[in-house]
């Protein structure tokens, strides 16, 4: 029963994160922090170490499956659900960053294995008046 009710709320969680993706949300809460200001965008990816524990926890748990089970089916599918969602999640930012490294007007500080100080991208706006 308790297993049951643990895949219904991983359902709904990834169902959740999938339609944020689809609809495309401005900012995924899981996947980055973005603020505006008039001055500059701030990016900060203060869950991208999450990301990587889980990620280590499925590599680490390969050697205790076998391909015939059930659970490493369910396994992979959910790896490359996780996946796609970070990659899918993250391309709207990405996107925005890469431009602002070729005009520029980007700084960036942090480390992406850090929860402390996470990984965070200052873009600062042009200024209309110049």
């Amino acid at each position: 029963m308790g297993g049951d009710f643990f895949g219904w709320c991983l359902g709904h969680f990834i169902l959740d994160v999938l339609t944020s993706i689809i609809l495309n949300q401005k900012n995924m809460a899981l996947l980055y922090d973005r603020t505006e200001t008039q001055d500059e965008i701030v990016i900060v990816y203060k869950y991208q170490p999450l990301w990587y524990i889980i990620y280590l926890g499925f590599l680490a748990s390969i050697p205790f499956t076998r391909p015939d089970q059930d659970i490493s089916v369910l396994m992979g599918t959910l790896f490359l659900i996780l996946a796609f969602i970070q990659v899918g999640g993250k391309a709207k930012p990405n996107k925005e960053i890469k431009q602002a490294m070729q005009s520029g007007k980007i700084q960036v500080s942090g480390s992406k294995f850090s929860f402390r100080n996470p990984l965070t991208f200052t873009i600062k706006k042009s200024s209309s008046n110049s």
